[in-house]
């Protein structure tokens, strides 16, 4: 989290990659703290802009959470809201790519 928060973010990724790995091995993909590693390793993806892969993780993480702990569980909802949050910013940047597409072959066109 210390790199994260850095901003070393290819300092940070292999630790949170490592993290998830061993919980996954050692308490199971479904288990409370391998779902938060997936949130994690997923906000991290977030924030290098690696959001389709970001969005695959934490709707692993959300599937699994509501399947194993229950919709209201507060995992699950952390891991909602987190999906929904990503969700919005895929739909922000996308918007922004069409009117900046648009404007460049306007502009091209002129």
């Amino acid at each position: 989290a210390l790199y994260k928060a850095q901003g070393k973010y290819e300092l940070a990724l292999p630790l949170y990659q490592e993290a998830l790995d061993t919980r996954r091995e050692i308490l199971g993909s479904r288990h409370p703290d391998a779902l938060t590693s997936i949130n994690n390793l997923a906000s991290l993806l977030q924030t290098t802009g690696e959001l389709d892969e970001a969005e695959r993780l934490l709707t692993e993480a959300h599937g699994t959470a509501k399947a194993v702990l229950g919709a209201d569980h507060p995992h699950t909802r952390i891991f909602a809201v987190n999906l929904k949050g990503l969700k919005a910013v895929k739909a922000k940047r996308n918007r922004t790519s069409k009117k900046t597409k648009g404007k460049a072959e306007t502009e091209v066109i002129l």
